[in-house]
Parts: structure tokens; C-alpha cells; sequence
């Protein structure tokens, strides 16, 4: 932050403030209120969502080779889009009845890794803003605003109160960064490979190595990824594993036009008003259309070239933040990107906004832009989704979506204007 310091903590009090207003009167579920509070006070997840439906399908494994998603995706019409490779986590405990199952994974599991999660947006804003460096007083008020932004993120704490495996990944990524700013490659490979096993499309972020040419998080990656799936097709055979890249095209041609689906396929989906927009369907996806096919496949080839570009290596450019931007073009490209898929951005935001005060002059045009695209993103505006689902407006209900694009602009600036990223001290290489 270097001279405006002392504004730019003045400047991050304010915004705490005017979040947490924000959160508690206009959102309509506040995460002080319902997840955070949920974490904080060791309350048992009401009802996880994900995890139920989980139980149920390992319930039905006798032998191990039962066809999962021929059986529960196709013919039951279950929205089981897990992959083999993610049951491995799960399989263990597949005896354990359902309550004591969702006590192991909603309330133990998660809240751990919500718990690591935290833990790294502190280690990481504790570098972005040099807090080592700045007086007792202004690094209290800093680390007070900074946990007032992130309990009132409403991305970051949803997928905790669904039982969702997203909670995992959003705190992995988090650590992949935090590695990758301390020079540890393997550590992050590692631990995206986790990711990839959970969720197959972050095996993108392999090519991000081979472009960078960090051969150690290569190595990890391929290493770790290699394991899970040895273990998961001794599970679960080769059928289970064909049959659902039949799951994983279905949904890249189809995705989801309910409105939390932040991705261009939402998007699109909603503007066509193909499938249903405000409510779930728990059984349907919405019909094939050849313009939400052709206009989500060409966006993700995009976003994942972007992406690529971006990682090229280029004097002055860091290992962390062309991560960080690979991350963002991997989320952003993907058909289905639930609002909690975008609870690791929080600390990003916050990094956009101290780029702006690492220069002799605030760079006031920057940080308001960083600041509207922080404080849409930030919050559940159901009023938006009841007020123009059935318009040609419902564009609108995208707004979580065109945030995280702008922060992607704003991140992608920094190598080009000459920065540091917020005087992040440089991570060995």
C-alpha cells in the first residue's frame, strides 16, 4: 500500500461497514446469519443437500460395479454429477447410516476445510497488504475489516450449508495459492489434483504448469491424479467411468438455466427462457439448443486460451497471480458454475482493490470498478431473480457472473501496467 496506507485503511473500513449494512438489509440470505453463523456455532447442517443423494447412490454399490450413472443419472434421473473419482473420498464410509454420514462429512469434514480455507485468506491478505509492516493499530483495523468482507461474502460460506464438495475446492484452490506464493509447486499440483478429482474440468490447470513449465506441480499433479484414478476404476470398473463422460457432454451441451448458475450457459439459457429459471428441477435438465451449445462451447475455448495466454511466461510475472488467473478462466468457462463455485474470489477482490493503492495516486477509476464488482458478487439479491426472471432483462440475474469477468480484466491488468500485484513480495520460483 506503500504512502496511502493509512487511507487505504480508512478505505477498507468504510467498505466493511457498508457490506455488512448490505448483507443484513438488502441480501436476502445474509451469511452472518445462516452459514457463518451455522460454522461459528457448531450448529449441525440442517439439511445438506449433496451429501444425501451421495449416501444413496454408495448405498446402492454391492459389488463396486454396479453402473452408477446408467442406473441413478439416466434412468432414475437423479442429478448425481460426481465422478467416480470423487466417490473415493466417500467410499469408506459408505456403511455408516445417513445421519452419521452427513454428521462425518457436513459438520466435521467441511467446517475443516472452511476452516483452512479462512486460514489462507488471511495468510494470503497478510502478504498482499505487507501487514507485517504496518503499526499495531492499522494492522488491527486492516485484519478486522478484511474478516468483516469475508463473513459477509455470501459466495464463500454457501456450499458449506449444502454439504457440498465445492467447500473443498474452493479451500484447496485458496492453498494452491497460498503454496504457489511461497514458492512450493508441488504442494499446489497437489493439491488442484484433489480438485480435478472432485471436479474433472480443473484438470485444466495441468496445462498451466506445462505452459509455465513448473515441472515439480506437473509432476505432483499427474502423480496424485494418477492415484485417485487407479484406485477409482479398481472401484468402480471402466463402465462407470465411460458412462459418465455420457454425463459430462450431457451437461456441457445443456448445463442449467436456473438462475444461481453463474456461467454463460446460465446466461443463455435464461435469455432463450430454455428450462426453468426460477425454480430447480431436480430430474431435468433443460432441452438442447444449438445457440446455448455452440455459444457455451466457443466461450469456454476461449476462456481456457485466455487462460493459457495469460500463463505464458513474461519478465516480471509471478507463478501465483497467473494461477490465480487460470483459476478464474477455468470457473468462468465452465457450463454449470453454481454462486459458491466463486467463494475462493474473495480474497482476489480484496487484491484488486489494494492494487489500486499501490501507486503515488489512488487509482480511483480501478477501485470503484473493483469495489461495484465486489459488492455485487458479495450478495444472495433475490429481488433481482424475482423481478426479471420472466423479462428480457433477466440478464440481470447474471450479475454475480459479470462481476467475477470484470475482476478477471481487473487481474489481468496488473503484468501489463507494470505492477506488483498489491507489493506482494515476489515468491521464489
Amino acid at each position: 500500500m506503500g504512502k496511502n496506507a493509512r487511507l487505504a485503511t480508512a478505505f477498507f473500513l468504510i467498505l466493511a461497514a457498508v457490506n455488512l449494512s448490505l448483507s443484513l438489509t438488502l441480501a436476502r440470505e445474509s451469511p452472518l446469519r445462516v452459514q457463518a453463523r451455522t460454522f461459528f456455532t457448531l450448529e449441525r447442517v440442517a439439511r445438506p443437500g449433496d451429501l444425501i443423494p451421495m449416501h444413496q447412490v454408495l448405498q446402492t454399490l454391492r459389488t463396486g460395479k454396479e453402473r452408477i450413472y446408467q442406473e441413478q443419472f439416466f434412468k432414475n434421473r437423479l442429478k448425481f454429477i460426481y465422478p467416480p473419482t470423487a466417490l473415493v473420498f466417500f467410499h469408506p464410509f459408505r456403511g455408516l447410516s445417513e445421519d452419521r454420514f452427513r454428521l462425518l462429512f457436513a459438520d466435521v469434514v467441511n467446517r475443516l476445510f472452511l476452516l483452512l480455507g479462512i486460514i489462507c485468506f488471511f495468510v494470503l491478505l497478510r502478504r498482499w497488504a505487507r501487514l507485517g509492516e504496518q503499526p499495531l493499530l492499522r494492522r488491527l483495523a486492516l485484519q478486522a475489516a478484511f474478516a468483516v468482507l469475508l463473513l459477509t461474502f455470501y459466495p464463500f460460506f454457501k456450499a458449506f450449508t449444502l454439504g457440498q464438495a465445492q467447500v473443498w475446492i474452493n479451500s484447496l484452490l485458496l492453498l494452491a495459492l497460498v503454496a504457489a506464493l511461497s514458492g512450493r509447486p508441488g504442494l499446489a499440483g497437489g493439491a488442484l489434483a484433489v480438485c480435478t478429482l472432485i471436479k474433472p474440468s480443473y484438470g485444466l490447470l495441468l496445462l498451466w504448469g506445462v505452459v509455465r513449465r513448473r515441472w515439480r506441480f506437473c509432476l505432483v499433479f499427474v502423480l496424485v491424479g494418477a492415484i485417485g484414478l487407479g484406485v477409482s476404476l479398481s472401484l468402480y470398473g471402466w463402465q462407470n467411468h465411460a458412462d459418465y463422460l455420457r454425463v459430462f457432454r450431457l451437461i456441457g451441451q445443456r448445463g442449467e438455466g436456473y438462475y444461481p448458475n453463474q456461467s454463460l450457459n446460465g446466461l443463455l439459457n435464461r435469455a432463450l427462457f430454455n428450462g426453468s429459471n426460477i425454480s430447480w428441477d431436480a430430474h431435468r435438465y433443460p432441452p438442447r439448443n444449438p445457440a446455448v451449445t455452440w455459444g457455451s462451447t466457443l466461450f469456454a475455448a476461449f476462456m481456457t486460451l485466455l487462460g493459457l495466454w495469460l500463463a505464458r511466461p513474461r519478465p516480471g510475472s509471478s507463478d501465483w497471480l497467473s494461477l490465480a488467473l487460470m483459476f478464474l478462466c477455468v470457473s468462468l468457462a465452465a457450463p454449470i458454475a453454481w454462486e459458491h463455485s466463486y467463494g475462493y474470489t474473495v480474497p482476489l477482490f480484496l487484491l484488486a482493490m489494494l492494487a489500486a493503492f499501490d501507486r503515488d495516486r489512488p487509482d480511483a477509476p480501478r477501485l470503484a470498478l473493483a469495489v461495484l464488482a465486489f459488492l455485487l458478487a458479495s450478495h444472495f439479491l433475490h429481488f433481482v431473480n424475482l423481478r426479471f426472471h420472466a423479462t428480457r432483462l433477466n440478464f440481470l440475474q447474471s450479475y454475480l457472473f459479470f462481476s467475477e469477468c470484470v475482476l478477471l480484466g481487473l487481474l489481468a491488468g496488473f503484468p501489463r501496467r507494470g505492477e506488483s500485484a498489491a507489493s506482494a513480495p515476489p515468491a521464489a520460483q
